[in-house]
This record gives structure tokens, sequence and C-alpha cells, in this order.
């Protein structure tokens, strides 16, 4: 199922604390940068909804809102409408949020940005002290990223 082995379960189902029937089970292992839990390159939630219930259709959604949750009984297959209206309902959309230094994945500080902009120095070298790619040295300048800076 899913491509998992029968270790590859086991390995995932020990990452789970399962609570009552009613509780959220949490995942206890490796999670992305949005908060949900992955494990062998793919959504936990995901994969606990394949076990139990077959092979999803659409997307699968968390009745209780909780992205680390893998009770089951909360994973719903719904539609990206529904994905939208859950969202709204829980809270749980903060794209808006999560710009710059705030996103869970970002590499540069509001500052750095700065730095960048204000240089005068090849994109190359920029992109080696800081780590990242010359394309983005170039988008940052022409502020294609970093825009609210």
């Amino acid at each position: 199922m899913c491509g998992l082995t029968f270790d590859d379960i086991v390995g995932l189902l020990s990452k789970i604390k399962v609570g009552q029937p009613d509780e959220c089970w949490l995942w206890h292992g490796g999670k992305n940068g949005d908060g949900y839990g992955y494990f062998k390159r793919k959504r936990v939630h995901r994969l606990v909804y394949g076990l139990c219930h077959g092979p999803p259709r659409k997307l699968i959604l968390h009745r209780c809102g909780n992205r680390r949750c893998c009770n089951p009984g909360h994973l719903y297959d719904g539609t990206h409408l529904d994905n939208i209206k859950d969202m709204s309902k829980h809270g749980t959309h903060d794209g808006l949020r999560r710009k710059g230094e705030r996103h869970p994945l970002s590499i540069l500080t509001e500052e750095q940005v700065k730095e960048i902009r204000e240089s005068s120095e090849k994109g190359t070298v920029l992109a080696e002290r800081y780590g990242i790619a010359q394309s983005t040295v170039s988008s940052i300048r022409h502020h294609g990223r970093w825009k609210h800076v």
C-alpha cells in the first residue's frame, strides 16, 4: 500500500502517539516547513488515510485542523474548495503571515536582503557569502523576491 513495506508501516506507526478514538493522534517524526509529518518523502496523514480507507482520490483533510494529527477518524478525502473552507474554519491558512524571515524555509534575514540590495559586489560573490543561488541574488535586487522589504 502506498509503496510501503511491512517494515515501513511498522516504522510509520511507531512515530504516532495513538490516543482515544476522538483525540488527535500526533505524529512524532519528521515534519516539513509547514508542519505536516513526512515519512519516506510522503505526507504522513495521506499514508495513514491510505492504509485505513484505501487510496485517496483527492486531498486528505483534517476535521480537527491539526496538521500533526494522524487519527484516521479525523481524516477525510476532500476537494480544494473543502480545503479552503477548512483552513478558514480552523485558522490554519497562514500564507500572508509567512513572508521573509517568518517563513520556515527562509535562509536570509531582512537585514541581509537590504545588504544584498545595497551592495555593489557581483552576484556570484554575494550568493556564495549568503549560501544562496546567484539567481536569488538577482531576484532580490530586482524586487522579484522579498518585495515587502
